[in-house]
């Protein structure tokens, strides 16, 4: 029994680990997301055949090796930013693996059906707990297929969760029908018709959105990306020098065309746009002058001279092309530890903790109102960086009547990363999801427009043929990609058919587009087209929201409600039983 106990320990860490990897390379950067219909396979097979104590085991590896390789990019900010992800997600995504071990192990149910009811309940859970990290969900993995992402519009991200789920838990269920009995085997044609029904019916919608789906365009918009690295953004030396140079010269350049609104990212303005007389006098007179009405990221500084204190908030200014400031949206969705520190008065250790690694204590306040902007005859909202990760924002926004979302955001923690990639993903599932047009305004990339199909276009997007990519560096830029040399993360698969994993950093091209090696980050640019708009209908998801993730979280309230009956009455019967031996 021991030496079965020990070769089970080592097959279920193998397959944990084996599965965790697969699941992880579906995102950027390496994108395999062909992986993600089967990647799942080998966790499922074995999680129901181990001890509970190999489960949890089990789980933590997976976990590991996804999220490890999933925030990669975290470390850019801290090396102990992986792990502080980590330990919470291994607690919220731990119903999962529990729940499935017991439904299947002990009460015999199907490894067919169990699986995607518990996954996207398990997603829904993280999208909200403990503020919630709605990143690398399976769906997201799909975002550059638009004939799977359109059923996005009735179900949400979790509806492409769902059907990937499905694909796996049948493949699975076919290696245990293969190794099984015969008995199991009779049920594949029944369990096949269903998995063939979801599948065939999220394409055959799909294909039929993408040909019915009409949409306007509205407004032209001029967005600036000027690509301001974070450590001269922090440095109060250079801070407003670079950042005025660099996005006033690329101003001049996008106004030389008449546009409707200009765009400046996430806290660009190097000071409060309200506060600061040279920052605002500046801004009027590109408005007046213009008559252009400006969107411009900033601090807001809430002063109460009579407390003698003040609150900060990052915001999103709205300019008239009087030069008015006639509205303001303060960013709702805040960063764990990157703008604020939770229960920092119950308990005061965290904020030291947090400034002996970081060297600064995030203390911004979370905004409480969604205004809708207007501009011309249409109204606009705006999400400030991580409010895009949130549907319910996006979905709030457009019931209220937006014709269109600004997504301003600064990524410049995160480089060149693949974080860029995977928020994109994020983004266009918030468009398919209430057919709605989003405008994404980045300091460092990927600006871009996003349509209500989803569908990107190389003349949405803010690309630079990888030739001329140098060249349109300042020198203090250049100086830190020129000769250095970096992972080929672009096309992972062709990297490694070519054999090429390093290359120098001036070569390292993001995306291939129609034969073009092209960047779509790292580099200073703008660009300006007009917005694609709302459809007429609202869709079902904007009506209703998460419904149908709600639908799979009830089927997971009554395993859980199931499961601790059982224990309670297995731990209530061997009571009795130690009760009955004494008295014996």
């Amino acid at each position: 029994m021991d030496t079965i106990q020990q070769h089970s320990y080592k097959q279920s860490i193998f397959f944990s680990l084996m599965s965790g990897i697969l699941t992880a390379i579906c995102f950027p950067p390496c994108s395999f997301s062909s992986l993600s219909w089967f990647c799942l396979i080998p966790w499922f097979y074995t999680l129901h055949r181990q001890s509970f104590r190999q489960m949890l085991l089990s789980h933590f590896f997976f976990q590991a090796c996804f999220w490890g390789i999933g925030i990669y990019w975290m470390s850019s900010v801290h090396p102990i930013c992986p792990v502080a992800i980590l330990l919470p997600m291994y607690f919220i995504c731990l119903p999962f693996p529990v729940l499935f071990w017991w439904a299947i192990k002990e009460k015999k149910f199907c490894v067919f059906f169990v699986p995607p009811v518990l996954w996207v309940g398990q997603e829904y859970l993280r999208s909200f707990l403990f503020s919630g990290f709605p990143y690398l969900f399976m769906g997201h993995s799909q975002a550059m297929n638009p004939n799977i992402i359109q059923i996005a519009d009735l179900t949400g991200v979790y509806g492409v969760s769902y059907a990937i789920v499905v694909v796996n838990a049948l493949l699975c269920f076919y290696l245990e029908s293969f190794l099984g009995s015969k008995k199991q085997r009779s049920r594949i044609i029944a369990y096949t018709a269903f998995g063939f029904i979801v599948i065939s019916s999220i394409f055959l919608y799909g294909n039929h959105k993408i040909k019915s789906l009409l949409y306007d365009r509205g407004p032209k918009i001029a967005s600036i990306q000027g690509n301001i690295p974070q450590d001269i953004k922090d440095d109060p030396h250079l801070n407003r020098q670079k950042i005025l140079e660099a996005y006033t010269e690329l101003t001049v350049q996008a106004l030389k065309e008449k546009v409707d609104l200009l765009v400046w990212p996430e806290t660009m303005s190097p000071e409060d746009v309200q506060l600061d007389p040279h920052i605002y006098s500046m801004f009027q007179d590109i408005a007046r002058k213009t008559e252009t009405s400006l969107l411009i990221g900033s601090h807001f500084y809430d002063m109460d001279f009579k407390k003698k204190d003040s609150k900060t908030y990052n915001s999103a200014y709205f300019i008239n092309t009087k030069g008015e400031i006639v509205e303001r949206y303060d960013k709702i969705r805040l960063v764990i530890v990157g703008e604020y520190v939770p229960l920092r008065n119950t308990f005061p250790v965290i904020p030291a903790i947090i400034k002996n690694i970081a060297g600064f204590i995030p203390d911004l306040q979370e905004g409480t109102r969604r205004p809708l902007f207007s501009l011309k005859d249409k109204r606009f909202g705006c999400l400030i960086c991580y409010d895009i990760a949130y549907s319910e924002d996006a979905r709030i926004l457009r019931k209220q009547g937006a014709d269109f979302l600004i997504n301003i955001t600064n990524e410049g923690w995160f480089f060149d990363t693949a974080e860029l990639e995977q928020l994109l993903g994020i983004s266009i599932f918030r468009a398919v999801e209430n057919r709605m047009g989003i405008l994404r305004s980045t300091n460092s990339g990927i600006s871009l427009m996003i349509p209500p199909t989803g569908i990107i276009t190389k003349e949405d997007t803010l690309t630079l043929p990888i030739e001329q990519y140098v060249h349109a560096l300042p020198d203090y830029l250049r100086k830190r990609i020129v000769g250095k040399s970096t992972l080929a993360w672009h096309h992972l698969p062709q990297a490694i058919w070519q054999g090429g994993f390093l290359t120098t950093g001036e070569k390292n091209w993001d995306i291939l587009w129609d034969g073009q090696k092209l960047k779509w980050k790292d580099f200073p640019g703008f660009f300006s087209r007009q917005v694609p708009l709302a459809t007429k209908e609202i869709s079902f998801y904007t009506h209703y929201g998460d419904i149908f993730a709600l639908c799979m979280s009830c089927i997971c309230l009554v395993f859980s409600l199931m499961m601790l009956s059982q224990f309670l009455t297995f731990f209530h019967q061997k009571k009795l039983a130690k009760e009955c031996r004494d008295l014996g």
